[in-house]
């Protein structure tokens, strides 16, 4: 079967990981390419760039006359590229033409080999890449994105958080409404919640159920607490009638989020699978406190 160039750029674009495609064929290496995973969950395709402004270098240069050298030796090199809002390591690899030069690279994201060992079933190939109830992330490449900015936030210090949201008695609802009129509840509380994202690269996925995780950078603890109560407002501020709720005449949210600061972590190696645990301790306290709250754990403990 012969595939259409559109038809393995729609492939590519649904790809877990980076992916550029760089033709050399320019004055200057240009990125012609990005698929929609380096760019920030959410982002478009990127549109030809100069590779020399991703890397951070000026065009002409010696870098980029010694990179181009290791290319044209067929070699493997690895880059830390900027895009969208954060820096990614990408191993480019050379695309040999049929008379044996290099017009042609492909990147592929880097990962951290012993972030995917510790954590075998966060990181396990994916297929599906929407929730399809929602349109949102699905759970599984909302993961794959998670360990992705774990490292980033280890590798630049800067702060991580990780929410999980549950709507309050989704079941009471369904037994009053119907099992239709709760697909729709979700669907709108999962709107409302997107919509209250700080920034472009903030993530939002949905868990199971009437449940969701959301990824955020940058905040301290005082204003995470801020941004789940204000995600709160936005779904109570729908006014969507819940008779059985037992805690408003409303539909709410539970919040259980966790905050990791490396910076002022005290050299203890914190994972992915250690903050997810932690912010579904938050959400079970969240819960046991009577619901329609939110509960903070942070790391390191204030």
């Amino acid at each position: 079967m012969d595939l259409s160039p559109e038809l393995v750029l729609a492939l590519l674009a649904y790809l877990p990981r980076g992916v550029l495609l760089i033709d050399l064929n320019q004055s200057e290496p240009t990125v012609f390419y990005a698929n929609a995973v380096p760019a920030g969950a959410g982002g478009g395709l990127m549109g030809p760039r100069p590779l020399a402004s991703l890397l951070g270098w000026p065009p002409g240069g010696a870098q980029m006359a010694d990179f181009l050298l290791r290319v044209s030796a067929k070699q493997p090199v690895t880059l830390s590229v900027t895009l969208g809002d954060r820096p990614i390591n990408m191993q480019l690899m050379p695309l040999p033409s049929p008379a044996g030069s290099a017009r042609y690279l492909i990147g592929l994201e880097a990962v951290v080999p012993e972030i995917e060992q510790a954590l075998p079933a966060m990181s396990r190939p994916l297929i599906v890449r929407d929730d399809r109830l929602t349109g949102l992330l699905h759970e599984d490449l909302f993961k794959e994105f998670f360990i992705r900015d774990f490292q980033i936030a280890a590798r630049d210090k800067h702060a991580l958080l990780l929410l999980i949201l549950d709507i309050d008695a989704l079941g009471a609802y369904n037994n009053t409404f119907g099992r239709d009129a709760g697909d729709g509840l979700i669907k709108m509380v999962g709107r409302a919640l997107k919509s209250g994202l700080r920034r472009g690269s903030d993530l939002l996925a949905r868990s199971e159920g009437g449940t969701f995780m959301a990824l955020g950078i940058g905040q301290t603890p005082a204003q995470a607490l801020v941004h789940a109560g204000q995600l709160a407002a936005r779904v109570r501020d729908l006014h969507i009638h819940h008779p059985r709720s037992g805690v408003s005449s409303t539909v709410s949210l539970s919040i259980g989020l966790t905050h990791w600061s490396p910076k002022r972590d005290a050299g203890v190696k914190r994972t992915p699978e250690q903050m997810l645990t932690d912010a579904k301790v938050a959400l079970q306290q969240s819960r046991e406190g009577g619901r329609n709250r939110a509960s903070l754990v942070c790391w390191p403990a204030d």
